[in-house]
Parts: structure tokens; sequence; C-alpha cells
């Protein structure tokens, strides 16, 4: 059994100064996604809950300017809590990936600018709907959860379209300090026993904060964060595009994959941790 929950206010707060202070309240749009966890297992769906709508009137900062007209599929991923029993005290492992990516079909660019709100790697949708990557990443969860509660965020909270570009492409977006001011918040507000990057680009932000340079990913990467003491573990990205990676940490690690590469790669990070982090050894 999964349970999810909101992070701390302190995060939503700084989102709140810098991000996107929606009319509606935080609070609103997490009962909504904490409802949809929910009611899934009473076979309800997706379109049943009454989703608040967000505006891009109602961001913050610089990113107010992300209202043009060409911008496509507006789109925020919340950050969240996940644990596999009420009321665990375990470890905080903090995830971190790139945005909150959407595909590029349709044209919406002509209808009134919202942001689409959801979480980090659909985590709370119904495992029993969900096809394609979504089993081969909640294998990858799943085993993490076996050790760790987990906190799922992005280094870019927004993701749109700009004609053919993905605004992870657009150096004026990723340039934006407001992105590492707010991982520097999440960081320090829920206070991870470590911090896991999925992929190179979530890895190279984290870096450039801390001021290192990346080398190629042939094996589990260990970093520390700006505080000192906090692991920084690096891993390749868990979706299909990444196997190539992972086949090389998963040799490195003199694991073979077998029941899936994600969840051998969850296995090799929890090996890791508790060998040369101290996080998560009971």
């Amino acid at each position: 059994m999964m349970y999810v929950y909101r992070p701390d206010q302190e995060v939503l707060d700084s989102f709140k100064k810098k991000l996107l202070d929606p009319k509606v309240g935080y609070d609103r749009i997490y009962d909504a996604i904490l409802q949809y966890h929910a009611s899934w297992r009473g076979k309800d769906t997706k379109g049943s809950v009454d989703w608040p709508a967000v505006g891009s009137d109602e961001l913050k900062g610089a990113f107010t300017r992300l209202t043009d007209r060409g911008i496509r599929k507006l789109s925020m991923d919340l950050p969240i809590v996940v644990r596999s029993k009420k009321g665990t005290d375990r470890p905080l492992l903090m995830v971190v990936a790139m945005d909150p990516l959407r595909d590029g079909g349709g044209d919406d660019s002509t209808a009134p600018q919202r942001v689409d709100c959801w979480v980090p790697f659909s985590i709370i949708e119904n495992p029993q709907a969900a096809g394609g990557s979504y089993r081969s990443n909640m294998a990858f969860f799943e085993t993490l959860l076996d050790h760790y509660d987990l906190y799922l965020t992005d280094v870019f909270k927004l993701f749109f379209w700009a004609g053919r570009k993905k605004s992870n492409q657009l150096g004026s977006f990723r340039e934006i300090d407001a992105h590492a001011e707010l991982l520097r918040v999440e960081v320090d507000s829920m206070k991870p026993g470590a911090v896991l990057t999925l992929g190179n680009p979530a890895r190279d932000a984290i870096l450039a904060m801390v001021g290192e340079h990346p080398f190629p990913m042939q094996d589990i990467q260990h970093h520390i964060w700006l505080d000192g003491k906090t692991p920084v573990v690096s891993i390749p990205h868990i979706s299909g595009a990444a196997n190539g990676a992972k086949a090389k940490v998963l040799a490195a690690r003199n694991a073979d994959g077998k029941g899936g590469m994600n969840k051998a790669l969850a296995k090799a990070v929890i090996a890791y941790m508790q060998e040369h982090c101290a996080v998560g050894q009971s």
C-alpha cells in the first residue's frame, strides 16, 4: 500500500513567492491530488475529481513572462511525499528528476493560458489502468519504498513547448535563478537523508549549484550537498531511453538486471547508500 502527502508548508510558501501563487490555493490542488489517489481504489476516474483551474496569470517572478500565446502545454508537477505505510518515520530520500515533461501533441496555444498541475512520474495513478512506462517506473519506486520514504520533485518546476522546442532546451528558461533557489528551499525544509538525481540534467543542475563539474556516468556517482553533509547520489534516468546508461551502471555494480532494469537499479542504489552514505541501514 502506498500513501501520498503534501510537502512542508515552507516549500509551498516559497513556490507562492517565486513560482506560482494559485488563486485557489495549494491546499485545494493537493486535496484534488490526494482525492484522486484515494478514489481510484473505488474505481473512480480522474475526470470525476473536481480539478481546480490554475491560470498562467498566477505565475510569479521570472516565470510571469510564460504567457506568450505561442507557448503550449504549460505544466507543473507538484512535489509529493510518498510512503509505504501511514505514520512511518524512515529516512527520507529526495528524488530529483528534470521536469514535468508532456508530449507535444495537439495545439492549445490559442486557448486561455492555463497551468496543468500533476505530480512527478504520475505516482498517484491507478496501477491497474496505467500502461507504458508507468509499471517499469513503479518497480523502481516500490523497491526504494521498501527502505525509504520518498520526496519526488523536479529541478525545473514548469514545462512547456515553444514551437518545436521543449522548455528544457531553452537557455533563457534553464538559467532562471529561481530553479536553484526553490530546490535549495526544498532540501533545507524537507531535510532528506540523501538526494537522488535521475538523469544527467538533474545531476548537472545540482552540480552547478555545489560548484562541481559533471563527468560521464559509468557508475553510481556521489557528491555532497551545499550543507557539506547530505549525500547527492546520481544515476541514469529510469526511462527506457536511458537503458544503455543503466546497463553500464548495473554492470559496474555487478547486477544482472533480472526482474527488470529499474528494479535492479533501485536495489543497486539502496546497497550503495547503505555502504557509502549510511542511509537506510536499518
